[in-house]
């Protein structure tokens, strides 16, 4: 498909379209839904830039090849799922999508550049494996640690356990940084995330009173009862000379956040 000049809001393809030429959509702004065919193999450089309409896009489950600039000022997406096949972002390639919360980055992305969601100020969802965490510019890669952790905390209440090697590596970041990581948490009122940390002891006990006045004032009442369960089982560690040696309990005997 080299243009698409068709002024209706919602575009689904035909399944013998193979490629999306460069600038084929460019400027569309009537579009807000967008569905591509799973034969397409090729979209080009700059083919969805300026479509400031459009929330939603479905892209095929498998690409062989992906240009620069796709989304570029897609300011109304919301989220994308990008398939099996991508192998970088590009500069700009989510440039001032101002609208992007969420956006699914697969295992065979091998580069992402430092300016690829330049400008997305709302994005709260990175899906990305813990073992590419690097490849994401560094004032994106907490958000994409919490969006992990609160995977695959949903992941075990579904499917049980999740892999060792997964949860090491994880918790090894988690731990790095973790009065941040339990801070941002609190902030963004993720609980699955919170409960992960909790549950595996990566947020120091002397941490808590300060998180749960956060969770307090921000009435985030699912939160604060959990920060205070998780205080309160310390204080019975302690009691029963279960916990008192790692220093996590510290100051959380005496503690009340609504005193």
């Amino acid at each position: 498909m080299v243009s698409y000049d068709t002024a209706v809001p919602v575009v689904e393809l035909p399944d013998y379209i193979e490629e999306i030429s460069a600038k084929a959509f460019y400027g569309r702004g009537y579009i807000v839904e967008l569905v591509l065919p799973e034969g397409i193999r090729v979209i080009g450089d700059n083919a969805f830039q300026d479509c400031y309409a459009m929330k939603k896009l479905v892209l095929p489950a498998e690409l062989e090849e992906m240009g620069q600039q796709v989304f570029l000022q897609c300011r109304s997406l919301e989220r994308v799922d990008l398939p099996e096949g991508v192998l970088e972002l590009g500069p700009l390639m989510f440039g001032s999508c101002t609208s992007l919360r969420e956006i699914r980055i697969p295992p065979t992305v091998r580069w992402i550049d430092e300016n690829a969601f330049s400008g997305a100020s709302e994005l709260r969802r990175i899906h990305i494996g813990p073992e590419h965490l690097e490849l994401l510019p560094e004032k994106f890669r907490r958000t994409a640690v919490l969006t992990a952790m609160s995977d695959l905390r949903e992941e075990e209440e579904l499917h049980g356990p999740a892999s060792s090697r997964t949860s090491e590596l994880l918790d090894g970041i988690v731990r790095r940084d973790s009065e941040v990581m339990a801070s941002l948490a609190v902030e963004e009122k993720d609980k699955p995330a919170l409960v992960y940390m909790l549950d595996r002891r990566l947020i120091p006990g002397n941490l808590l009173p300060e998180l749960t006045e956060k969770a307090v004032a921000s009435r985030a009442t699912e939160l604060t009862a959990v920060l205070l369960e998780a205080a309160n089982i310390l204080r019975q560690e302690e009691a029963s000379g279960g916990a008192g040696s790692d220093g996590r309990g510290s100051g959380a005997e005496e503690w009340d956040p609504f005193a």
